[in-house]
């Protein structure tokens, strides 16, 4: 028992001088919307630079330097100016797309086999019910979920410190 108490007041000591970190995010502000959306480190961002054109490229963040505005990654850095465009994906929309799209695949593979092994009429209503779903999933899936914004235009990235001040420590001069 006295040397778990040791250990605990040892660790507590160990574990309390460390300083805290602070916070540094990136953040996305979407003209006309309130809420702004938060990039940390760890998170994974999907992105168009000016270098690379066209191209989508997905980074994972590893850390984000408040001072140079640059964002290092598992594989370089990128600089904050160097971002033209930001994509956002909306997994709810992406969930019902593709759910959509497996009951019309399903609609259309059950009909089909219906139609095949049995004495089911394999009709054009029945097409169109799994044709509809299946594109309309596809659509949900590939458009709705994907918000694309270009920065500048109608969003802006910066990045923002959210950590406290650090304590003031009075100073003492000696005469």
């Amino acid at each position: 028992m006295n040397t778990t108490k040791i250990i605990l007041i040892f660790l507590s000591f160990f574990i309390l001088n460390f300083t805290i970190q602070s916070q540094i995010v990136l953040q996305l502000e979407i003209k006309n919307e309130v809420e702004a959306v938060k990039f940390f480190p760890g998170s994974t961002i999907k992105i168009k630079t000016k270098s690379f054109g066209d191209e989508w490229i997905t980074k994972k963040i590893d850390r984000i330097l408040l001072e140079e505005n640059i964002i290092l990654t598992e594989d370089g850095m990128l600089n904050l100016d160097d971002i033209s465009h930001v994509q956002l994906y909306n997994g709810r929309a992406g969930g019902v797309g593709k759910l959509l799209s497996v009951f019309g695949g399903g609609w259309l593979l059950y009909g089909g086999l219906a139609s095949l092994f049995s004495d089911y009429k394999f009709t054009w209503g029945t097409a169109a019910i799994g044709l509809v779903s299946g594109g309309v999933g596809l659509f949900f899936d590939k458009v709705v979920s994907r918000k694309k914004y270009t920065i500048g235009k109608n969003a802006h990235l910066r990045i923002l410190d959210l950590s406290y001040p650090s304590p003031v420590t009075p100073s003492i001069e000696k005469p």
